[in-house]
């Protein structure tokens, strides 16, 4: 949770860092974009702990037990990750 500066030039979720590496730019020509390995999480029946662990390159143990809690990192510019 963010402003669009903090989101879109520092995002702190992993997740929301991999989308972001994911969108094209039109300004710069790239072979192949990035993609983000596995599939969406189901909305009904999400995994437990962390519901992005199964796609996130620093999931550990705890991502799979622990649901993270939503921590203010900077004024206005929340996340929630273990990592934090």
């Amino acid at each position: 949770i963010g402003d669009i500066d903090q989101i879109f030039h520092n995002p702190l979720h992993p997740y929301t860092a991999a989308l972001l590496r994911a969108v094209p730019n039109p300004l710069k020509r790239i072979e192949k974009l990035e993609s983000i390995p596995g599939t969406v999480p189901n909305l009904i029946t999400p995994p437990k702990g962390c519901r992005f662990h199964p796609r996130c390159p620093f999931a550990e143990e705890r991502c799979r037990r622990e649901v993270p809690e939503l921590k203010e990192i900077e004024p206005g510019h929340w996340v929630a990750c273990h990592r934090y």
